[in-house]
């Protein structure tokens, strides 16, 4: 049967199933009657996700679709990543300044370079009156105390904002400054990319007098002793610290009401007496505890000794008992560190890392150490396994994997602990021993074909292989080459290649004309429609554009170039006139094409 038989009621069904960018990019210009009934299902949604979305699309919406549903947009979410450069200015532009969108709720904003840019857009957000939720992710900016205050007192103007993420890193790292605007509407607040005192949480705290939630990096390099007014509203706590067990005792000492209580910690010696205590004195409301903690001792010193002496202390009753609060403790060798790890059970993080080798052990408080086995909360998982012993740990699983960097080859045990793919998004790769080789291929393809929602791909190194050159004196030397990626491997899913990968020297591997001519040929490289690569030869980012047919985006550094803008300045006439460039702030060696 044709899809244009069926019923618009059945129609609107379907769409139900698609993304805002695969719909459009599927049904407009199809035919009036699909057209229309666009325009109709936009009217009726309120969240829009432009992530993604084709160059062509985007002004399509822009010049076709968008005033006829602009009031009824209540979510949207824009990015300026690698996939999307520069959309932002492209989407918010003098036609469609943000404060048009007038029953504007939630906006969240992707990977913005520029602290001023972000103040422009803040400055335009005032205008709407009832926007709730701000969200701001993966931004990469400079520190410039003078732009951060202001932008932090145009966030805490946001008359009716409820809910903020500052998801903002810095070329240096940053230490909160607070606004100097008292906000009455805020109650969550994600802080975590921020250093944080107590002095400076106290002047936060004082101009976000209503907080419930938060989540920051706490941080006191001195070890000195902070004041810290009373935060009776605070409810839910999210904490990191590197610096000393005091400052941690110092805020949770003025956080009584306190429900939830997520911690992680390295480098800091805080046993389960410790924690009992805090928990007994201080917090008699909480409900949930997650904990995280992260040590490191000398390879040489009694390991098994040494876990013992950290867990015991949870063991006893105010633990097992009385709160049914478990841990696990888990070490393995690396740089002749070993690595101890501590957290609660089940573990409610969403990273873990862990290096098999034949010093890895595990302990539990648990009766039987087979309880809390599966982790369900992990979504990005970082394994290696560097030994060929057959090792005896607990069979922990990772059931929702998002992100996985994997270090080829892998043992028995990888296929135990990832018993699927299913939801793999992406995958980050490190091949490092040329002896296996083969083996290597055969264990990607396989890990490819059981990933069916596996889009993004990223080579972080690659093998080495010694030559023997001959000279026009005829004389010999030896030389490294570095082999390629797999790109003969096959994965009908994957869209986005990142070929940004060392040598075993820790040298960029850049890409030559023959390179560039057989990843242009190869399965993964004829599908590819995000790139990022270093080339050797500015002609070879022409070939990449004009022979790559579905390549939508290009991140490209160029090792035969000067400067950027002249690099730019000659592209320009030699590439199609729908290109349009952006140059990256977090890399200034780095151009970011939009093809289409």
């Amino acid at each position: 049967m044709a899809l244009e038989r069926l019923a618009n009621e059945l129609l609107f069904d379907v769409f139900e199933y698609l993304s805002c960018v695969d719909l459009f990019h599927a049904f407009n210009e199809l035919n009036y009657r699909f057209n229309s009934l666009l325009i109709e299902y936009f009217r009726n949604q309120t969240y829009f996700d432009f992530r993604l979305m084709f160059k062509e699309d985007l002004n399509m919406i822009r010049r076709r679709y968008l005033p006829s549903f602009i009031n009824e947009i209540k979510s949207i979410c824009l990015s300026d990543d690698d996939q999307t450069p520069h959309e932002i200015d492209i989407f918010i532009s003098r036609l469609y300044p943000l404060h048009r969108f007038q029953n504007l709720q939630s906006i969240s904003l992707f990977n913005i370079y520029s602290i001023e840019k972000i103040n422009r857009i803040l400055d335009d957000l005032q205008q709407i009156p009832y926007l709730i939720n701000l969200n701001l992710k993966q931004c990469y900016i400079k520190y410039d105390p003078k732009n951060i205050l202001i932008m932090m007192n145009n966030i805490w103007s946001l008359v009716n904002l409820m809910d903020c993420c500052l998801d903002v890193y810095f070329e240096d790292v940053c230490h909160l400054i607070p606004p100097n605007i008292i906000s009455c509407s805020i109650k969550h607040l994600s802080l975590s990319s921020f250093q944080c005192d107590l002095d400076n949480l106290s002047l936060l705290h004082e101009h976000t007098p209503y907080i419930e939630s938060l989540s920051v990096d706490i941080w006191n390099p001195y070890d000195n002793h902070c004041q810290l007014s009373l935060i009776s509203s605070l409810t839910t706590l999210k904490i990191k610290c590197e610096s000393s067990s005091r400052i941690i005792q110092s805020l949770l000492r003025k956080v009584p009401n306190l429900v939830n209580l997520t911690v992680e910690t390295k480098k800091i010696n805080m046993d389960g007496h410790f924690w009992k205590e805090i928990l007994n004195k201080y917090l008699l409301k909480l409900k949930l505890f997650n904990l995280k903690m992260e040590f490191a001792i000398n390879a040489t010193d009694n390991i098994e000794q040494e876990i013992d002496r950290i867990i015991d202390p949870y063991r006893d009753q105010f633990w097992i008992n009385q709160n049914k609060w478990f841990v696990r403790c888990f070490s393995y060798v690396e740089n002749d560190l070993s690595l101890i790890y501590l957290h609660t059970l089940p573990y409610c993080f969403k990273y873990f890392s862990i290096n098999i080798n034949e010093n890895v052990l595990f302990k539990s408080t648990c009766t039987t150490d087979n309880h809390y086995l599966t982790y369900n909360y992990v979504e990005n998982l970082n394994y290696c396994c560097t030994t060929l012993e057959d090792i005896n740990f607990p069979k922990i699983q990772f059931c929702n994997l998002q992100h996985l960097t994997l270090t080829f080859p892998y043992d028995d045990n990888f296929r135990c602990i990832v018993p699927q793919f299913n939801n793999l998004t992406y995958l980050e790769i490190n091949m490092v021993n040329l002896s296996h080789y083969d083996n290597d291929l055969q264990q990607l393809q396989i890990i490819f074909d059981q990933a069916p929602n596996l889009y993004r791909l990223k080579f972080h190194s690659w093998l080495s292989i010694p030559s023997k050159f001959e000279n026009k004196n005829k004389k010999t030397s030896n030389q490294t080459v570095w082999t390629m990626p797999p790109f003969s491997s096959r994965s009908s899913s994957v869209r986005y290649l990142d070929l940004r990968g060392i040598n075993q020297s820790g040298q960029s591997q850049y890409y030559n004309d023959q390179h560039c001519l057989s990843l242009i040929r190869s399965p993964l490289g004829s599908q590819c429609e995000f790139l990022r690569i270093e080339v050797e030869k500015r002609t070879n980012i022409i070939d990449l554009v004009n022979t790559m047919n579905h390549l939508r985006t290009l991140n490209v550094r160029c090792r035969d170039r000067k400067i950027n803008d002249d690099l730019i300045k000659w592209l320009q006439p030699r590439l199609p006139s729908t290109c349009s460039f952006a140059k990256d702030s977090t890399s200034p060696n780095d151009i970011r094409l939009w093809i289409r």
